[in-house]
């Protein structure tokens, strides 16, 4: 599709990989689904969301939902970059 993001997992530091998981999660995606652009590590993809739940970025409703909490969404990592043109 020519609107998806291509992400090399290799060019991600370690908090951009957690914000890449978690962006995916809270759009509704499964373990196995992210697991499939990690060489279907569901393993890796586990221990990413339990870093998340570790440092407060993320929660689950009753529904099993996942949700972005306060402390995630204030986190220099989860906002958005200002677009910088260097053009003339």
């Amino acid at each position: 599709m020519a609107d998806d993001l291509i992400i090399n997992a290799n060019e991600l530091s370690g908090l951009e990989l957690a914000k890449y998981v978690l962006l995916r999660l809270i759009d509704g995606e499964t373990i196995e689904d992210i697991a499939k652009n990690f060489d279907n590590n569901k393993k890796f993809v586990s221990e990413t969301l339990d870093l998340l739940f570790d440092i407060g970025w993320i929660k689950q409703d009753t529904n099993g939902n996942y949700r972005i909490t306060t402390k995630g969404q204030k986190s220099k990592i989860m906002r958005r970059r200002p677009v910088v043109s260097l053009g003339g």
